[in-house]
Order: C-alpha cells, then sequence, then structure tokens
C-alpha cells in the first residue's frame, strides 16, 4: 500500500507492486535503469538469487548494481551471538558471505568493481546488544499472540527498561567510540559491493 501512496503523492513516477523478481519483465518492458540499489534489502528476500537476476533484467548493459548487507563473517557476531542484531529473525531470511554473494553476482554477469567492508559498518552493535537483553528480561506486552498482561508483568517492565533506557544510552556511547577500531574487515558488521551489468 505504501507504494500506491508514494505514487499518489508524487514521490515517486511510477509504481509497481509486487516482489521484484515477479515484475523486473514488466519494469523492463517500460524502461531500463542505469542503477539499482539493494540498501538492506537482499536479507530480507526469500531468494537472494532471483533478485540479482531480476537486477541483471531491468538494468541497461553497464548498469550498475549497488548491494548492501550484513556481514555474516563479522566477528561481532560471533560475540554478542543471538544478541547480534544481523541476525535478526525471521525478517532476516538469508546472510550472504562476502564469497557467496560474488559468486551470485558472476553467475548473473555482474562484475563487482568495489567492496568496502569497513567502510560500511553501521554504528549499533552495543546498542541493540542491550535492547535485545532488555526485551529478553522483560518482554514487550502488546504482542498480539499474548495473553493481556496483569500488573505484575507491567511493573516488572517498568523496572527492568526505566534504568534500562540509561544503560542503552551509555552502550550507543560506547558503540560511536568504538566505531573506528570496529571499521575494518572482519569487524565491520555490515558490507556493500558495487559492480556493473556486463553483456
Amino acid at each position: 500500500e505504501s507504494i500506491d501512496e508514494a505514487k499518489r503523492r508524487g514521490w515517486i513516477d511510477i509504481a509497481y507492486r509486487g516482489l521484484f523478481p515477479e515484475v523486473a519483465n514488466e519494469i523492463a518492458d517500460g524502461e531500463k535503469y542505469d542503477v539499482v540499489s539493494m540498501s538492506h534489502y537482499l536479507e530480507h528476500t526469500r531468494d537472494p538469487r532471483a533478485e540479482i537476476e531480476a537486477a541483471k533484467i531491468v538494468l541497461v548493459d553497464d548498469g550498475l548494481l549497488m548491494i548492501e548487507v550484513p556481514d555474516p563473517e563479522s566477528r561481532m557476531g560471533n560475540i554478542l551471538g543471538s544478541y547480534w542484531v544481523p541476525w535478526f529473525q525471521p525478517q532476516h531470511q538469508h546472510l550472504l558471505s562476502v564469497s557467496n554473494l560474488s559468486v551470485m553476482l558472476r553467475d548473473n554477469h555482474f562484475e563487482p568493481i568495489v567492496w568496502h567492508r569497513g567502510e560500511a559498518h553501521q554504528t549499533n552493535d552495543l546498542t541493540f546488544f542491550v535492547f535485545t537483553l532488555l526485551n529478553r528480561i522483560a518482554p514487550p506486552l502488546d504482542l498480539p499472540w499474548k495473553t493481556s498482561s496483569g500488573a505484575l508483568s507491567r511493573l516488572w517492565r517498568q523496572m527492568i527498561w526505566c534504568p534500562g533506557l540509561l544503560l542503552v544510552g551509555v552502550f550507543w556511547a560506547i558503540d560511536q567510540l568504538i566505531a573506528p577500531a570496529l571499521r575494518r574487515e572482519g569487524w565491520s558488521n555490515t558490507y556493500r559491493v558495487l559492480a556493473r551489468r556486463t553483456s
């Protein structure tokens, strides 16, 4: 529905509603594009290979594909374990290593131009670690599959989250301080690639 709303407001010129692989041919029939951007998108899709194939269909020869995704090879993922936010299940359906994405790109006639392994780092690992920890200690009360919460549950959540928000702020500051050390290959939580479509 947001696609239709964006079109109605004039924020976009052409609206295609549907999954990218399903509408790629329709898009290509109208106009081919110079650039396709998949920023924190591919990990949410059912079939990343089909998404890259769709990009190939809608791009002109020598068109550019930019992909930015969480890096499953990040050491922070190992250190924080299930508290590392890019593991984010079930929203993140696929986490692609650089080598696997490289194979997918080449199989679909894309030649990587540049990889950013450290520069793409997002400074939020410890912030979301604390946020996830607090949510496990005192889970949200308004989840549709839960029975209504009693006064004791509401009190418990307030007792954890009131001081917990201060802790989130402290760990946000730590994230900012250690960011330069994490903006390097092997530590960054995100990577990006710019690839050119070859004929």
